[in-house]
């Protein structure tokens, strides 16, 4: 009786244990790929998020087509390193 009990219970966990997991939000993937409103705040912040960006050939490219970067008629021009 035992050994039936266990040879149902051993495929119902199998099961139970591919469903988890997976996929991800696209909510947060999309978030990822956008610049975020706090590095459009000025043009001093833009100059911020653009330089701590890091290069990854790996990782999903930003979103730029809605992009308008602030600008400021008084600062003087920065250099992104």
């Amino acid at each position: 009786m035992m050994s039936k009990k266990l040879l149902l219970a051993l495929p119902l966990a199998v099961l139970l244990g591919a469903c988890g997991g997976g996929g991800g939000d696209a909510a947060e993937e999309a978030a990822a790929r956008t610049v975020p409103a706090s590095a459009m705040a000025s043009p001093e912040a833009f100059v911020r998020y653009a330089a701590s960006l890091v290069a990854d050939d790996k990782a999903e490219p930003l979103e730029l087509a809605q992009l308008q970067p602030p600008v400021s008629e008084t600062a003087e021009p920065v250099d992104l390193q």
